[in-house]
């Protein structure tokens, strides 16, 4: 769609305007104008989208970084669980299997 209409600007700056000279540079360079413009004008509008892009990206960076430093947190809890629940486990193992020594 852009490039059809950019298309037909630069025709337009091509044709050939009246006869004299200085009509016909007038004609090529305000159809030179409509093409600059409308160039501006894309670019001003692929920059506002760019900009919102760059926002979204930023924030689901936040976002990911905050739910990574959460799954860290979550995982060092489980570890320390874990290990606990091991030295409970031996030190009730190692009751269980001492020699028990008989009553004088």
């Amino acid at each position: 769609m852009l490039m059809s209409k950019y298309d037909a600007l630069i025709a337009a700056i091509r044709k050939v305007g009246p006869t004299t000279p200085v009509r016909g540079e007038a004609h090529i360079m305000g159809n030179m104008a409509e093409f600059l413009a409308e160039l501006a004008e894309d670019a001003e509008r692929q920059t506002v989208e760019n900009l919102q892009l760059q926002r979204k990206l930023l924030r689901i960076t936040r976002v990911l970084a905050w739910l990574t430093a959460a799954l860290f947190l979550f995982t060092a809890y489980l570890c320390y669980d874990t290990h606990l629940r091991n030295k409970r486990y031996k030190a009730q193992h190692l009751n269980c299997t001492k020699p028990q020594q008989p009553e004088p």
